[in-house]
């Protein structure tokens, strides 16, 4: 009787068995029935048919390329995603080659990896998550194919040596935080579908001189452009309605806003300390000086503030040093508290005959008042209003109805103070 060699068993099974030529290719592949290693990458099952990348097994692989096919269980598996902080603080990963076969970019996925300096994203990728490539501190340049459609939140924060970024056309939302800390960042193209920039999303660029905001654009988050200390000059769109609180805050290089006339909120902070700020419009559709909105702008010599504002806030024009002359409409009734203390050179201005309240030190040390006439409007006038005031003569007028109120000493050092008679 003739034995049957190994090889004619092994020949005949390849005939018999459904087997495609496929399974052949990742023969080489270990494999058990939920889990697959393969190029020293993890990789688990999610359907019958498809896989996703689990985690990096060697720290010190520094160069990947993550297969568009895994054998899993005997069956062939199409990688379709990359688990959520995958290759968080692998810090000798240095490039990353991902499948078309992927659509979306974890969260977290690369936070941390601070050599990882080339990444090529494929047109598949439809999603980058929350701190995708957080602190990844060596990425220079990176091309968001047009496929995206929403970056998350912190995606690309403190990515320091990052210099140019372009928006894909499909993003309608740039996220919170989304560039946060890229000191190095230069350039950035944001194309005409953004309705909306997110809170804190270019916050510490400290290198971005210029930005053009596209008149889709409808919102401006909190703090957005935050200590972009180069930034000299930006004009707001007529599309956008709101500017969040301390939007451009510390923007010491700036120079001129230009602020569309459909503006309905400049939030509070917006340009305090933009030290170099000389020229700026506020709109007549604005209702309200909020709280330190021009506080310590030092080149800020003249403010004209529009009919229809009611309310000057707290702190609204602390610090002003060369602030010389302020238009104030009737419609002002309240000015808040410090709203022009030590506006040293602030010469001419006139408290509206409808004004209520001056809060407490409203006008401190604003030695270079000479004339202030309080109308009989006025029903209260907040502690050390006037303090310092050594050059100012006041005039009070009789108040119309009722009590008027005073804090402590609101004239204490002026020059005198005089009780107009009816």
């Amino acid at each position: 009787m003739k034995t049957i060699k190994p090889f004619a068993i092994i020949v005949l099974l390849a005939c018999f068995l459904p087997i495609s030529r496929e399974w052949f290719k990742y023969l080489e592949y270990f494999f058990d029935d939920e889990v697959s290693s393969v190029n020293e990458l993890r990789f688990r099952e999610l359907t019958s048919s498809t896989a996703e990348v689990v985690c990096l097994l060697d720290y010190n692989h520094s160069d990947i390329i993550i297969p568009s096919k895994v054998l899993i269980g005997m069956r062939v598996h199409t990688v379709t995603s990359i688990r959520d902080s995958a290759f968080c603080a692998y810090n000798n990963l240095k490039s990353v080659e991902i499948p078309k076969s992927v659509t979306t970019i974890g969260n977290y996925m690369f936070y941390g990896c601070k050599n990882l300096e080339s990444i090529k994203i494929p047109s598949s990728v439809t999603n980058i998550g929350i701190g995708a490539f957080l602190e990844c501190e060596s990425l220079r340049y990176i091309e968001i194919p047009s496929s995206v459609t929403n970056i998350g939140n912190y995606a690309f924060s403190e990515c320091k040596n990052l210099q140019f970024i372009e928006i894909p056309s499909g993003v309608t939302n740039i996220g919170n935080y989304v560039f946060y800390g890229c000191e190095n960042l230069k350039h950035v193209v944001i194309p005409s579908s953004v309705t909306s920039i997110g809170e804190g999303t270019f916050r510490l660029c400290s290198r971005l001189s210029q930005i053009e905001i596209p008149s889709s654009v409808t919102s401006i988050g909190d703090g957005a452009f935050r200590l972009c200390s180069r930034l000299e000059q930006i004009e707001i769109p007529s599309s956008v309605s709101s500017i969040g609180d301390g939007a451009f805050l510390g923007c010491v290089s700036l120079r001129q806003v230009d602020i569309p006339s459909g503006l309905s909120r400049i939030g509070k902070g917006t340009f305090k300390r933009c030290k170099k700020l000389v020229k700026v419009t506020i709109p007549s559709s604005v209702t309200e000086i909020e709280d330190d909105l021009f506080v310590e702008c030092d080149s800020l010599k003249s403010i004209e503030i529009p009919l229809g504002v009611k309310k000057i806030g707290d702190n609204a024009f602390y610090g002003c040093d060369e602030l010389e002359s302020v238009k104030m409409p009737q419609s002002v009734e309240n000015i808040g508290n410090l709203a022009f203390k030590n506006c040293k050179k602030l010469k001419n201005i006139t408290i509206p005959s409808n004004a209520r309240t001056i809060g407490k030190e409203a006008f401190g040390n604003c030695v270079g008042l000479e004339t202030m006439e309080i109308p009989s409007s006025v029903s209260f006038i907040g502690s050390s209003a006037f303090f310092g005031c050594e050059n100012m003569e006041v005039k009070i007028h009789p108040f119309s109805t009722g009590y008027r109120y005073f804090g402590d000493d609101p004239f204490n050092g002026c020059k005198s103070v005089t009780q107009k008679k009816n």
